[in-house]
């Protein structure tokens, strides 16, 4: 018995070890493999893997490769004439077990098989069309994927299993990056889990990835969800959460939660892009204003409140 191996790459497997395939019938046995019980018509095939060919010549490449499949398996792997499919019985896949798990609504079962995106890597040479299906296969896959994602995030949530939620929130941002929808999920389940530091950390990261990539602000959503919590957690004594003020919106400060959270912050375009002089000041000013009541040079010094800075000048030469 053959395994097919379609997510994260393209191998065909026996007994848990890879058996080296022609790229071509490789290829082949992933068109059929998705076609399920529906199988491919041998014109669709000649179409895709041998275009610029004469139908004559076409044909012949179709049954040769067929013919040395057969050779090389001891059995043949695929049922039918006009229309052909895989033989369960010689190869199984995981793309079939994928539709399988989704038609029985086990979602679980269909999110274990992912290991990757659809034939991730792979390439027929002189094949054009054959690219094009792997990439609209690999979109469609990719979608089907996410809703799987966020169906089991949703039931866990509804069932109350809180922390279960947060997992599977948390590995479809890593899927659906730029979501606010998915973000607001996260957050959502993070806040409910008692975990509101580890939403607003979230959020810092997510509108890192947003302004890197995209070049935009956050969706209002989620900047909306954003401050209620950070309001929420400053109302809050037993919750201490670090603020961060942001004073130019096309440079978002760098804290703690950049470093510890678990998501994969991509690098920014490789550009440099200057803050103005009034955002410096005003950075630069926060800054002092942060050091100052760290330290205690603003409010009093020796006792004695400071009402200027040459007063506070003053104090610190007596000091």
């Amino acid at each position: 018995m053959f395994h097919l191996e379609t997510f994260g790459g393209l191998a065909l497997t026996s007994g848990g070890e890879e058996r080296p395939q022609p790229r071509r019938r490789l290829a082949l046995f992933a068109r059929l493999a998705r076609a399920t019980e529906r199988g491919v018509s041998r014109d669709e095939l000649l179409a895709l893997f041998w275009p610029e060919r004469d139908s004559e010549s076409a044909r012949h490449s179709l049954d040769q490769l067929l013919y040395e499949a057969r050779r090389s398996f001891g059995a043949s792997p695929t049922l039918g004439i006009t229309t052909l499919r895989l033989d369960p019985d010689v190869i199984t896949s995981d793309v079939a077990q994928w539709d399988s798990a989704l038609a029985r609504k086990d979602f679980a079962g269909a999110v274990a098989l992912h290991r990757g995106p659809f034939l991730r890597g792979f390439h027929v040479s002189g094949s054009l069309e054959f690219d094009g299906w792997v990439e609209a296969t690999r979109s469609q896959l990719s979608a089907d994927y996410r809703r799987a994602l966020e169906v089991l995030a949703t039931n866990a949530a509804a069932a109350g299993k809180l922390n279960e939620a947060v997992v599977w929130w948390r590995r479809l941002a890593a899927e659906d990056r730029f979501s606010a929808q998915t973000a607001l999920g996260l957050m959502r389940a993070l806040a409910e889990a008692g975990d509101r530091a580890g939403a607003l950390e979230f959020v810092r990261v997510h509108e890192r990835i947003v302004w890197a990539e995209l070049e935009s602000a956050p969706d209002p959503a989620v900047v909306a969800f954003a401050n209620r919590l950070r309001t929420s957690c400053a109302r809050s004594p037993e919750t201490k959460t670090e603020m961060t003020v942001v004073a130019n919106p096309e440079m978002p400060a760098l804290g703690v939660a950049d470093i510890t959270s678990p998501m994969i912050v991509p690098a920014a375009p490789h550009r440099r892009t200057w803050p103005s002089r009034k955002a410096q000041v005003s950075v630069a000013t926060a800054a002092l204003v942060v050091l100052g009541v760290a330290y205690g040079v603003i409010g009093q010094a020796h006792g004695r409140p400071i009402r200027d800075a040459r007063t506070a000048r003053r104090v610190e030469q007596s000091s």
